[in-house]
């Protein structure tokens, strides 16, 4: 494996050469890896980053001075390559990696690696705190380090409801983990926005507000986000199901008889007479229970009436 980067030290080479002319095992083995290696020239090259090649470059080493110390390389070459197929693959690995990290040392050697300048600050000002740290590598030189980190900057912006731009940050609100309040401010404004008319056309609000109908902890609120679905009700099938669904599940009795009454325009569709019926007949609310009765029967009529 040395001869066939180069490695084998002069003096040897002669030798190895006498050996080969003599080894038919040997020679078909140089060819093997010969070819092995000429395949694996015509493969893209892709260049591995830079904390790959340091971090894998310190392994190596460190690999080389344990295995150096353990005296295997003469019990490695005490047989030829073909003596077993484990220990040609083995041996197959330790050329390559010994021919990569020589060329490294020799490189090394020859061109200093130069110490990597930033502009960046090696400490964060302040004023733009960091969020996280990402990565930490040690540098080829051993005395730097690149730490790379993901800074927490607030940003702002103020405009009207009516604006796409301001929706979708509502939206986002809506579904922020961390503070209940800015769930329960985006809910509200951004239901009152879209109830209004046709101007939450974008499938993330609306979306947003369905999950805020579905999930939110509080029934007002909850209440609120239907509102704001309902001028979309008999364009968007997913409007009707949310209402659907609030109606069966929903905990609060309040809620379920607002599902009810903003199911009116969509009353004679099959699925809603279907669940009204069943509501009237198992909802633990008296009110609402009369409420279903009363719509499952008009939709009755109206579906009489399309006959």
């Amino acid at each position: 494996m040395l001869r066939l980067y180069g490695e084998l030290p002069p003096e040897e080479v002669h030798a190895l050469d006498a050996h080969l002319a003599a080894c038919e095992d040997c020679r078909r083995e140089l060819a093997a890896l010969r070819a092995l290696q000429e395949t694996v020239a015509q493969e893209p090259r892709i260049e591995p980053s830079a904390e790959l090649l340091a971090s894998t470059r310190r392994g190596l080493a460190a690999t080389i001075d344990r295995e150096a110390q353990r005296h295997w390389w003469p019990r490695l070459f005490a047989g030829t390559l073909s003596f077993r197929p484990l220990a040609s693959a083995a041996m197959l690995f330790a050329g390559i990696s010994l021919g990569g990290f020589s060329g490294y040392q020799l490189g090394v050697k020859t061109h200093p690696a130069p110490i990597a300048t930033t502009t960046t600050p090696l400490v964060p000002p302040d004023s733009t705190p960091v969020a996280s740290v990402s990565s930490v590598a040690a540098q080829p030189d051993g005395k730097s380090v690149l730490v790379r980190y993901n800074r927490l900057v607030p940003e702002s912006a103020t405009g009207s409801t009516d604006d796409p731009a301001i929706r979708r940050l509502l939206a986002m609100g809506i579904q922020s983990p961390t503070d209940p309040q800015v769930q329960d401010d985006s809910v509200r404004l951004l239901a009152e926005a879209c109830s209004h008319g046709p101007q939450c056309d974008d499938s993330r609000v609306r979306g947003a507000l369905m999950t805020a109908a579905r999930y939110d902890g509080d029934p007002a609120l909850r209440g609120q986000a239907l509102i704001g679905l309902q001028p979309y009700l008999t364009e968007d099938t997913r409007v009707r199901d949310t209402l659907l669904e609030s109606l069966i599940h929903d905990n609060s009795p309040q809620v379920r008889a607002q599902a009810i009454h903003m199911l009116s325009p969509v009353e004679a569709d099959s699925s809603v007479r279907q669940v009204l019926h069943n509501v009237s007949n198992t909802d633990q609310d008296p009110t609402v229970r009369r409420m279903s009765r009363i719509m499952s029967q008009d939709a009755s009529d109206v579906g009489l009436q399309i006959q």
